[in-house]
């Protein structure tokens, strides 16, 4: 499950985490995701404690860009997420729109200096870089609006970490570059 982690939080309290798990909403939910809550169960295990939590960062602002979505379109799928997540195990589910501030594009933007054009092309799923036509700058916005996002939640939820599958791998571990110290734990989804 806990494929391996990278430590780095820099908190003096080590045995209370609030380790945050970014989902997309895209579609509704899937059963996949309750593997996460169990990844957390064995963290609390490792280190001994009760005090680690898992907080859902939903984001319903990109899909409905993206998508073009109206805003009740989106909150239709929103809602599974958060009906279904606290039943699996997150502590708390909070949806983008909720914690990001509307006028975020220039903060979004301004993480564009911290990471190179090969490290984003390394961030493409294998279909994006064989048909380079198919690439837009949908998927540029959207890693830096991420990013904008993961900060945004460490500020708001004093979050210590986060959890990510093994699959998202590279996104992680550019991510740390731009975000303050954090643990990050890679889960084995398949």
């Amino acid at each position: 499950m806990i494929a391996y982690n990278i430590r780095g939080s820099p908190f003096a309290t080590p045995n209370i985490l609030k380790f945050g798990f970014s989902i997309w909403a895209r579609k509704p939910p899937k059963n996949y995701l309750s593997i996460y809550p169990k990844a957390i169960q064995k963290i609390r295990k490792k280190e001994k404690s009760n005090d680690i939590f898992l907080y859902a960062l939903v984001d319903d602002v990109l899909p409905k860009v993206v998508l073009s979505r109206t805003h009740e379109e989106q909150q239709k799928i929103s809602e599974h997420y958060i009906n279904l997540l606290p039943n699996l195990g997150f502590h708390e589910v909070h949806l983008v729109s909720n914690f990001v501030k509307k006028t975020a594009l220039e903060a979004c933007l301004s993480y564009a200096n911290g990471i190179t054009v090969s490290e984003f092309w390394k961030l493409l799923p294998q279909s994006k870089k064989k048909f380079s036509d198919n690439l837009t700058l949908a998927e540029a916005f959207g890693f830096l609006w991420h990013i904008h996002v993961l900060k945004a939640a460490f500020d708001e939820f004093q979050l210590t970490g986060l959890l990510a599958g093994i699959r998202s791998e590279f996104f992680y571990l550019i991510a740390r570059k731009l975000l303050p110290p954090h643990d990050v734990y890679f889960i084995n989804t398949s």
